[in-house]
């Protein structure tokens, strides 16, 4: 067992297919619900660490998108971010009662501690 499953929690996340073009209009994708090998729902939840970003690294966001509230999430499994040129949704990670949705993944699996950190925006509703 590794940091983060020892000292995080287990989260709930929402993963989604590509959007694709429907007639000229613009889809979403649907959310991908994971099945176990009888075909039964299963709920996607991992082991991570959530915090709030502290100002600092606020900072370095660019400027539009410096006002929103962001997080950092650590995990040992690799998350998917948003895409805008692909027009795909990042990964929706429920945390405080509140979703939020991946924009950046760092894969920092060659350290010693190996690892992804992640950086997720509030949505607002």
């Amino acid at each position: 067992m590794g940091i983060i499953e020892r000292m995080g929690s287990k989260y709930n996340f929402r993963r989604f297919a590509a959007g694709r073009y429907v007639g000229g209009h613009w889809v979403e994708g649907d959310e991908i619900v994971p099945t176990d090998e009888t075909g039964a729902e299963v709920s996607f939840s991992m082991w991570a660490s959530i915090q709030p970003m502290t100002p600092q690294e606020t900072m370095s966001l660019p400027e539009g998108q410096r006002t929103s509230e962001w997080i950092k999430i650590y995990t040992v499994t690799k998350l998917d971010r948003t895409m805008e040129k692909d027009k795909t949704k990042g990964d929706i990670v429920s945390y405080n009662d509140r979703e939020y949705e991946v924009m950046k993944v760092e894969n920092r699996t060659a350290t010693r501690i190996p690892h992804y950190k992640a950086q997720a925006v509030l949505i607002e509703s």
